[in-house]
């Protein structure tokens, strides 16, 4: 089963695929991409990517994986425009579909990893917030803009972060709680001082009798 998100942009937008990156960078999500490779300019189809995650969505860096997406935007036609428009109920919604002129449709086949998973829904999350365009999901939420997007991206993903996370040790200790070795052991010494402190006294009232 593929799991689609739609990614409407106004063609006309400059600077988009350096925002983009920014954006994802910030999010937590570290992209090497092809040399030639511009986003929304030319036919990029199964363009093979390298990606890690960094904080703050995950606690420390992954290693580099190699994916392969489809960024081939195409002109929104006025039958896919209706489709969206019939989707949605907010007027100011509606205005923002009409003024999008192109779509990505990124999407993942059954049997994509977590990170290929969690790469396409913040990849799109962040475009579309790039663009300052319409996130289109089919799935569950609909037409959302803004910071919306982020919302669906982690909705979409949030059991596979929680298991990248929890699998990775906490910067602070390992084992993500306090070490109170450190306490115990001063414990232990003053107590140990003290009670030397009563045996002394104890030998002195005898030697004093």
């Amino acid at each position: 089963m593929s799991f689609d998100l739609f990614i409407l942009l106004d063609e006309s937008t400059s600077n988009l695929q350096q925002m983009w990156v920014k954006k994802m960078k910030q999010v937590g999500v570290d992209v090497k991409f092809p040399n030639d490779f511009d986003i929304g300019k030319e036919e990029f189809e199964d363009v093979s990517i390298e990606v890690r995650f960094i904080p703050p969505l995950m606690k420390t860096a992954t290693e580099f994986v190699s994916f392969e997406f489809n960024f081939d935007f195409i002109p929104i036609t006025q039958e896919s425009r209706d489709d969206y428009l019939d989707c949605v109920e907010s007027i100011e919604m509606k205005e923002k579909i009409k003024s999008m002129t192109i779509e990505l449709q990124l999407y993942s086949q059954s049997g994509r990893s977590d990170m290929a998973l969690i790469f396409q829904c913040f990849a799109a999350a962040c475009l579309v917030d790039a663009g300052k365009g319409v996130l289109f999901d089919p799935q569950e939420f609909g037409a959302v803009a803004g910071a919306e997007v982020y919302k669906v991206a982690k909705a979409h993903c949030q059991y596979e972060l929680e298991q990248f996370n929890s699998a990775q040790p906490n910067v602070s200790t390992p084992t993500g709680r306090p070490n109170t070795n450190n306490k115990y052991k001063t414990v232990k010494l003053w107590a140990a001082i003290v009670l030397g402190a009563l045996a002394l006294d104890g030998i002195w009232h005898v030697f004093l009798k």
